[in-house]
């Protein structure tokens, strides 16, 4: 089977001796086998004729990817995406890629069905066992979610319950298949899979499989009632009820999906927030939001299009990169062409996948089931480089077994074009596997400076990732990070050096800009030279002008503009900052700083009784309470 080694790798692949186990070594491997999958499938496969809704799609999907990556601001991340999502139009384009070849691939061999099914069987079968392991703390494997959340070979537990969208219908649907000991590795590789989704508490994965099921259900009940005959039937259907109760009352999958019921502050109002800022970011795009701004570019332009609301009610601890709703990230990065064309593919299989729901065979009802999971989940979530790949390979695999099969199935397309396309293809396996080697041995380093104790070993060897892959921002920074941590200021200029080889390949890049800021902001804290101050000011207004609602980064700018003598303009900052932050004191207790600094102890009194308000115990709260002598309420 020809996809098996991209199904596996997507699914099994991690590297226990990497630093980032489950990303890099992944993403080499899918990308390398996954081009050279594609340039064998077409220089080897005949042409399909695939509908005409398909191909219209197809074009404007990657119409709008082409041209919006060539025109965004961080362009080469738009072309080769970031390290650590790996979605940009090179991916895309494997996509795109997998989908014809399993097509052809299919069409013109009914049996490499059987094949795939089986495939991806071995895989869940795997995915299974390794979350089992992780759920009993096997060797290294731990839980590191909240609530004990399982993120099994991918180590995140959207991605896993994902993934098991589609390892659990075509698990069951390759048991009915198969007998003897292959039937019953199907049907455990299926009991692991839902013992794998259930762990994930990915809520947007049980909602996709649970209604997809309760569709199956009820359109072929007749026809299971008449296999099973009534009296089973209805047996059957007590103990599936049964096992579902017993599982929302005695285990945190119920109190989790029973969360989806709180529409006014839960994750729906959550995921509608997200929603909003996306469509905000899209409809100032330049375009009206027909061409969006660019593969992986979303991170560098949401902090213009975030409000005041949103930060109040989900912070601004991580750099936002995704809208969570596919299509609405489609649009983002290529524009509302590109989003009608997935929506044109998109659609075509999934009417297709409810006609074969209704009638048709049990297999492919099996392929419709998962594929309308996969495609009701990402409605929640967003693309997965991790994962897509399989799903595309299923979705074509799909189309191909609903086409008319062609009397002659030999007949091997030449053109100019396929020709082109596979040279195009097999070029960049060999270009993916170069760049995947590099990335996985700077992983290895990077693993090597987080264990060792000493900072210059430790600093050599981030020097040495970065060496290997310069175009990866991700050993910039820790590279960067780990220059600042040396004592008494000796690094800043490494690490503000380690930064500017990190912006060059993204200018406009969020994390390398905060992190910047951070150096500098620190550095004129502790030297309160006016030169450092300066140094600080002018990155921490450019910061301001782009993301005006960043809380921390406001509050690095008060503290230099009261560095700068500018006390005014910095009470602003932190009043502002602490407008989105009513929890956390921090912008508080700057507050009342800049303001004894002033001379004004009323008003730092004042800010300090509003952080004790919200913070009682913490300590440096209790510590100017006691220092201004403030008569406070016991906190107890």
């Amino acid at each position: 089977m020809r996809f098996a080694p991209v199904i596996l790798a997507a699914f099994l692949a991690v590297d226990p001796w990497g630093f980032d186990r489950f990303g890099p070594l992944r993403f080499a491997l899918l990308s390398t086998l996954g081009f050279a999958v594609v340039w064998f499938g077409l220089v080897r496969s005949p042409a399909v004729p695939l509908p005409r809704t398909i191909r219209f799609g197809g074009t404007l999907l990657s119409l709008g990817f082409v041209v919006s990556a060539l025109s965004a601001e961080d362009r080469w991340h738009a072309l080769v995406g970031t390290p650590d999502r790996h979605l940009g139009l090179l991916t895309w384009l494997l996509f795109a890629g997998l989908f014809v070849v399993a097509a052809r691939h299919v069409h013109q061999s009914p049996a490499a069905t059987t094949a795939l099914l089986r495939t991806i069987t071995v895989a869940t079968l795997g995915v299974g066992l390794y979350s089992i392991a992780e759920i009993l703390e096997i060797g290294t494997l731990d839980q590191d979610f909240a609530n004990d959340r399982i993120g099994g070979p991918w180590g995140q537990p959207a991605f896993l319950g994902t993934a098991m969208t589609l390892g659990i219908p075509l698990s069951i649907a390759h048991a009915r298949e198969e007998v003897g000991v292959a039937r019953v590795l199907s049907t455990v590789a299926a009991g692991v899979g839902v013992i794998a989704l259930l762990s994930s508490q990915s809520r947007a994965a049980w909602v996709g499989l649970g209604l997809v099921a309760i569709a199956l259900l009820v359109l072929r009940w007749r026809e299971l009632r008449a296999a099973l005959g009534p009296q089973r039937a209805g047996i059957a259907a007590g103990v599936g009820l049964g096992v579902v109760l017993m599982v929302a009352i005695f285990t945190p999958a119920g109190a989790r999906l029973w969360s989806l019921s709180d529409v006014a502050d839960g994750v729906v109002a959550g995921r509608i927030d997200e929603w909003q800022v996306g469509a905000r970011a899209l409809a100032d795009s330049g375009t009206f939001g027909v061409l969006g701004h660019g593969p992986e570019n979303y991170r560098v332009v949401f902090g213009e299009h975030v409000d005041q609301a949103y930060v109040m009610d989900h912070g601004r601890d991580t750099f936002t990169d995704r809208a969570h709703n596919t299509v609405l990230d489609v649009a983002l990065a290529g524009g509302l062409v590109a989003a009608t064309g997935w929506l044109l593919v998109m659609g075509t299989i999934a009417v297709r996948a409810v006609e074969r729901l209704r009638r048709g065979s049990w297999t492919d009802a099996a392929f419709g089931a998962a594929l309308l999971a996969y495609l009701l989940n990402g409605l929640f979530l967003f693309p997965l480089a991790e994962v897509d790949p399989v799903f595309w390979i299923v979705a074509g695999t799909f189309l191909a077994r609903t086409l008319p099969r062609p009397a002659v199935a030999d007949a091997y397309s030449t053109t100019l074009v396929g020709a082109a396309a596979g040279g195009l293809a097999l070029a960049t396996a060999v270009a993916m596997a170069a760049a995947g080697v590099l990335d996985v041995a700077a992983d290895h380093r990077i693993r090597s400076a987080a264990s060792t104790e000493s900072a210059v070993s430790a600093l050599e060897h981030a020097d040495a990732a970065r060496r290997l892959r310069p175009d990866s921002i991700r050993y910039h920074f820790a590279a960067a990070r780990i220059a600042a941590s040396q004592p008494n200021g000796a690094g800043v200029d490494g690490a503000l050096e380690r930064l500017a080889d990190g912006l060059r390949w993204s200018t406009a890049d969020p994390a390398l800009r905060h992190e910047e800021t951070l150096v500098l902001i620190n550095e004129a804290r502790r030297t309160v030279d006016p030169d450092d101050v300066t140094a600080a000011l002018l990155p921490l207004a450019e910061l301001d002008r782009r993301d005006p609602n960043h809380p921390e980064a406001q509050q690095r700018y008060g503290i230099a503009l009261a560095l700068d003598g500018q006390p005014a303009l910095a009470i602003e900052q932190f009043e502002h900052a602490a407008y989105m932050t009513p929890n956390r004191p921090e912008a508080l207790l700057n507050l009342a700083f800049v303001h004894l600094g002033n001379d004004d102890e009323a008003a730092a009194v004042a800010a300090v009784r509003r952080a004790w308000r919200i913070a009682p115990d913490d300590d440096r709260v209790r510590r100017l309470v006691a220092e201004l002598d403030i008569d406070v309420p016991s906190s107890s």
